[in-house]
């Protein structure tokens, strides 16, 4: 009985000692403005917790944890899991054990629901997770489990993202299945880390995976790249990984939904390094570039935008792009994708302003309310910015008709095929 007793004194002292999870700062009060438009997407519970889970990673990195956890708990489709184990990771990798320990016996729990059949999005985030919180042993068996070669692969990639954060060598861990974001960051933050003599082989191996990787990622890969050798003191290095970003984003096209994006993330990337000339040039690109995308994907881009010209301290022009994001989600046709995009305006200006200008918060005001629709604002546009527009969609359209005539002219007309086939 003494022994017993001993055991249950020394235990309740522990866990008084164990430190709880951390407190959260004092939040941008746009976040918790952005999850109260996440009832107004409707009839998509899979868009719904996309969003929520933006939203509650953008808490966790603003240093809220407890109101991400709140947040992510609520979710109602197996996307709940998966952030759960990101916030996890989150979480220890700021030192914040217990609301780890917290979001990753939840995200456990939640998987017991699943034991047959566990969904393939979180069963990947539950790999990495374990990559990082448990070991590489207990991650492989998870992996094993994965369902098909691809989830596989991606997990794989992770997993091995997180060795080479902990490996003595990091040279020595096999190269990755896939090249995926996560092994660059890990590659620039072992350069990051280490002696003068040691960082180039760790930046060689991050930008041997951001030029091999899908065009779409690349640009930012090469913006983490270029973020590197700036913390290690190559300028040089820096704005000439920038240019290429530049070069790599132009080429993603205008009228798809990542380019304009990509432009405008590389313009605010050279805006925070200093690059002011090439920084205004490219926001001034991606500006036009994030009007002739379908409308549901414009404000995404010109937030971006927005947030490169604050950087730039050209405020009056960042407001302006970020009232124009707001105007073009009011006017969406579906509800959803008015919630979706006031939900990317308000993350945005989150990280930049404690709060709303009167102009903006009107119209997310308006969104919030359930108005919005076709002709539910006027978007008017600057004549400067109305005449960039339409050469630029003259050139496009220019560039379309040549390419057509070289196809044209490069092809056999079926004539010729048929005399060559007799």
């Amino acid at each position: 009985m003494k022994f017993f007793c001993l055991a249950l004194v020394t235990a309740l002292a522990l866990v008084s000692c164990s430190p709880g999870p951390r407190p959260d700062l004092i939040m941008a009060p746009q976040l918790r403005e952005a999850a109260c438009y996440l009832p107004l997407i409707r009839e998509d519970a899979d868009l719904r917790d996309a969003k929520a889970l933006d939203i509650a990673l953008a808490m966790a990195r603003a240093g809220a944890p407890m109101a991400a956890f709140d947040l992510a708990s609520e979710m109602k489709t197996p996307l709940r899991l998966s952030a759960l184990y990101r916030l996890a990771v989150l979480s220890a990798k700021e030192g914040d054990l217990a609301s780890s320990h917290r979001a990753m016996d939840a995200a456990e729990k939640g998987m017991e629901q699943y034991p047959l059949n566990p969904p393939r999005v979180p069963d990947i985030d539950r790999a990495a997770a374990y990559a990082v919180l448990r070991s590489s042993a207990e991650s492989r068996k998870k992996f094993d489990l994965l369902g098909n070669p691809y989830d596989r692969n991606e997990a794989l990639a992770r997993i091995r993202a997180a060795e080479i954060l902990r490996a003595s060598d990091p040279l020595g861990v096999p190269g990755p299945p896939l090249i995926v974001p996560e092994v660059t960051t890990a590659w620039c933050q072992r350069a990051v880390q280490a002696t003068a003599d040691q960082a180039r082989p760790y930046l060689e191996k991050a930008l041997a995976n951001s030029r091999d990787g899908f065009p779409v990622f690349r640009p930012r890969m090469l913006i983490e790249c270029a973020e590197a050798e700036g913390k290690l003191g190559n300028d040089q290095a820096r704005q000439a990984l920038l240019r290429e970003a530049a070069f790599v984003a132009e080429n993603l096209g205008d009228r798809t939904e990542i380019g304009p994006m990509e432009r405008a993330r590389v313009g605010l990337a050279m805006a925070q390094a200093g690059m002011r000339d090439p920084a205004r040039a490219v926001l001034e690109q991606a500006a036009v570039a994030s009007r002739l995308c379908a409308s549901y994907f414009q404000p995404a881009a010109m937030v971006m935008v927005a947030e490169g010209w604050w950087e730039l301290g050209e405020k009056d022009k960042a407001n302006a792009m970020w009232l124009e994001a707001a105007k073009v989600a009011l006017v969406h046709p579906h509800p959803n994708a008015r919630a979706v995009n006031a939900i990317y305006v308000l993350l945005s200006i989150s990280k930049y302003q404690p709060e709303i200008f009167p102009e903006l918060a009107a119209i997310l005001d308006r969104i919030k309310r359930g108005e919005g629709g076709e002709g539910s604002a006027n978007l008017t546009l600057s004549p400067e910015i109305q005449d960039a527009v339409s050469k630029t969609q003259k050139a496009l359209y220019k560039d379309a008709l040549e390419k057509d005539k070289k196809n044209a002219a490069g092809k056999p007309s079926k004539d010729s095929k048929t005399k060559k086939q007799k």
